[in-house]
């Protein structure tokens, strides 16, 4: 996955983004490939032109959870809920949506970090 940054900076115990990283803009050529990419706990769907990032922190307790492309769905391994790829709950327990990362223009890529 050449292109993509190491966490440079985490939160622990925050159920929101958890981390800034810079995604070089040959990374996002994946999305045309493939149409999702993971980095660094985030989703990243869209186009390389319009990427948008979502975090991949379940809103129960905060577990990662994972990419399951043949269900198209996002599963947490801690107590199995379940979010559609635009982060909507599918189901429980988690019954709050994923939460979307900032992206901003970064030169040739760009920097998805915590919103706030």
């Amino acid at each position: 996955m050449g292109g993509v940054a190491l966490v440079v900076a985490t939160t622990r115990g925050r159920r929101r983004p958890t981390g800034r990283i810079r995604i070089a803009g040959s990374a996002l050529d994946e999305l045309a490939d493939r149409g999702l990419l993971v980095a660094g706990g985030y989703l990243i769907s869209g186009t390389a032109e319009a990427p948008r990032a979502l975090s991949l922190r379940c809103t129960h307790l905060g577990c990662t959870v994972g990419l399951d492309r043949e269900a198209d769905q996002l599963v947490c391994p801690c107590h199995g809920s379940r979010f559609a790829l635009d982060g909507a709950p599918i189901s429980g327990p988690a019954r709050k949506p994923l939460h979307d990362a900032c992206m901003k223009r970064d030169g040739d890529g760009w920097v998805i970090d915590d919103c706030s």
